[in-house]
């Protein structure tokens, strides 16, 4: 028996209609990824953010020579703050 998916490709196939035949392309071009992504929903985003994070670092230090001094603001630039709340108090 044939799961959903091939049968609407199966479909979209005979309408020989060029938007779903491209679409149906970009599908199978795609599909192992569209199938891992739902088995595990990960994304690059944080490994982005440090990216850019580093690279604003770097355009702001432009000319400094040591690189000690630039590891230690990405170091300092990726601690998080640590806020503290108080309670409320009530006159």
């Amino acid at each position: 028996m044939e799961n959903t998916a091939s049968v609407l490709m199966r479909l979209a196939r005979q309408s020989n209609l060029p938007e779903l035949l491209s679409f149906c392309d970009t599908i199978e071009r795609h599909l192992m990824g569209i199938v891992y992504h739902a088995k595990f929903p990960i994304s690059s985003g944080k490994v982005e953010g440090v990216n850019n994070m580093i690279k604003t670092i770097r355009r702001k230090a432009y000319g400094y020579r040591d690189t000690e001094y630039f590891f230690l603001k990405i170091k300092f630039a990726s601690m998080r703050e640590i806020y503290t709340f108080k309670s409320h108090t009530f006159l």
